[in-house]
């Protein structure tokens, strides 16, 4: 509703005048159009969660993966020779693949609600709170607050030809690069056209 009186207050705009032309109508609407998409996609996203379903058969998943591989990975020698030793080897990879794959799944455990409430959440309210504060700020306040405009050196240049250093900067100053064909000089006969007839 709030962007269907957006809409309005634009078409109203335009028709009082204060919007000159029909181009700033239509970007002002494609941006509303826009921003509806995307806050239509954020409350598809927050109304449509995951199945608990997933979240448990990925987790069970997990763990009897790290079960089996913990039995897996034991060191059987089939040899009776060292029978009366203890061989003590670390496994290398199951325990990288431990911690890769239960960071991903405490990751994935964040990211299923990120509009919640909890420390790794996005603070939804914050943000809301913030943007409202500067629509305010923006709408009331600061609109028509600008620095006056004063004439400079380059006031009715359009593309000044070097730039203006300070004190500081002086020491980078350049004299500008000399391009490969800048000093090619082309005699006057050299430079006539010739028209090819067409066949």
């Amino acid at each position: 509703l709030p962007l269907a009186w957006a809409a309005n207050i634009t078409t109203r705009a335009r028709h009082e005048g204060i919007i000159r032309d029909d181009c700033s109508v239509k970007c002002i609407l494609e941006q509303i159009n826009i921003f509806r998409s995307k806050c239509g996609e954020m409350l598809a996203y927050d109304w449509i969660s995951i199945p608990l379903v997933y979240t448990q058969v990925v987790t069970i998943a997990v763990y009897t993966y790290f079960l089996i591989t913990v039995i897996g990975n034991q060191f059987i020698e089939v040899d009776k020779k060292y029978v009366d030793r203890l061989i003590f080897s670390f496994p290398f990879m199951p325990v990288l693949e431990f911690f890769f794959y239960m960071g991903w799944l405490k990751v994935a455990e964040t990211l299923i609600n990120p509009f919640g409430e909890d420390d790794d959440d996005f603070d939804v309210v914050w943000m809301i709170d913030r943007h409202i504060q500067v629509c305010y700020l923006l709408v009331d306040k600061i609109h028509q607050d600008h620095p006056k405009l004063k004439k400079d050196y380059y006031w009715q240049q359009t593309a000044p030809d070097t730039l203006p250093f300070t004190v500081a900067s002086q020491q980078y100053m350049k004299d500008t690069p000399v391009q490969s064909a800048e000093k090619l000089q082309v005699k006057k006969t050299d430079q006539d056209l010739i028209i090819r007839e067409v066949i």
